[in-house]
């Protein structure tokens, strides 16, 4: 019915989290797919995909989080880590879409291993992976717009991972 719409995602790192199964996550989102006439897929970290093929085959795309931060990845090394990473979902499901439904860096906080947030690693890291996403035709997505403060669950970096602060302000030029 609205136009603007033009993919579903059922779920956001359920199977992630072990909140539901694959079989549970392929069931609903088969049913989403009989309801709707948009691209159905699930936000799962990029590894999840590989390790459930059958999850793909139930999916329209393949909609891939791809947070090096989190694998503890160095800010310098993280766009190639990135396009490695989204080759290889390509390499492994030749035809099937792949979006990067997540990526971003944080912009305060904690480091993680050798990951070190900062609005400068942050400012670096985005413009860096747009260039070359863009040059590759890789789709994506930034998250996000505006720092969440309410995602302490994430620890000390969950709040910061916008574009702009909490009073929507932009961290950079």
């Amino acid at each position: 019915r609205y136009s603007y719409v033009n993919s579903g995602i059922v779920g956001n790192e359920t199977i992630y989290r072990a909140d539901q199964t694959v079989p549970e996550r392929i069931k609903k989102s088969q049913r989403v797919k009989r309801a709707v006439t948009v691209p159905v897929s699930t936000g799962e970290i990029w590894n999840v995909w590989l390790e459930h093929p059958e999850l793909v085959s139930a999916v329209d795309y393949i909609a891939a989080h791809v947070l090096p931060y989190w694998e503890g990845v160095p800010a310098g090394n993280t766009v190639d880590q990135s396009i490695m990473i989204y080759d290889k979902l390509r390499a492994a499901y030749p035809g099937k879409r792949v979006v990067i439904a997540e990526f971003g860096w944080p912009s305060e906080g904690y480091n993680y291993h050798n990951a070190y947030p900062g609005r400068t690693e942050q400012a670096t890291v985005l413009r860096d992976f747009v260039k070359r996403a863009d040059a590759y035709g890789i789709e994506y997505n930034i998250v996000e717009a505006i720092d969440q403060t309410w995602k302490t669950f994430e620890g000390g970096v969950g709040p910061y991972w916008g574009l702009f602060d909490a009073s929507r302000h932009p961290k950079f030029e």
